[in-house]
């Protein structure tokens, strides 16, 4: 008996733990993750965050000029041939109302790595939104670290709202749809 309850406990906290931060039967964080990492994800005109210390050393390395121009109550960062090399587009807005960091948009075919599976929610019979924070892998030494991609909240970009994808199911397998706005 004593046997037995050993070899069930760990399947059982195993089953347990499998459906921690899950969405639909088989949706899983780790699923998720897989499908948006798996090989380049295709953004166009998303944001991306930039920490002081990234825009400082984008300065440094020529990426972009120095933050001159205004636009109402926004300042920007005219890009360099080089930033839009790494599929930089448009400029930097380096201080905007409402922003606490930097930002600038991406486009192209990019790599991306999720940091934090956040849930997932039904739209309609296998389709499933998952709700994740992700960066945005840029291969240069300002950026160490993936760039945060923006949410959307009401309609605008938010430094405070996480991405959403769609899933849709095909047969037993998951695919990522889209980047949902």
């Amino acid at each position: 008996m004593l046997s037995v309850s050993k070899r069930i406990v760990p399947v059982l906290l195993l089953s347990i733990l499998g459906g921690c931060g899950g969405g639909p039967e088989g949706l899983t964080g780790d699923i998720v993750k897989y499908h948006l990492e798996k090989k380049p994800m295709k953004l166009e005109a998303e944001q991306v965050t930039l920490t002081p210390k990234q825009f400082e050393c984008g300065l440094k390395e020529e990426l972009w000029e120095q933050a001159s121009e205004k636009f109402g109550e926004r300042t920007i960062a005219r890009l360099t041939a080089q930033a839009r090399a790494l599929k930089f587009d448009d400029e930097v807005t380096v201080s905007e109302p409402g922003f606490k960091l930097s930002y600038v948009q991406v486009r192209g075919e990019l790599p991306v790595k999720m940091t934090e599976y956040i849930s997932a929610n039904e739209r309609t019979k296998d389709v499933w939104d998952a709700t994740a924070k992700l960066g945005v892998v840029i291969q240069h030494a300002c950026f160490d670290k993936p760039l945060p991609l923006m949410g959307v909240r009401k309609g605008k970009f938010s430094q405070d709202a996480q991405p959403v994808f769609q899933f849709q199911k095909h047969g037993e397998d998951w695919k990522a749809t889209q980047l949902v706005h």
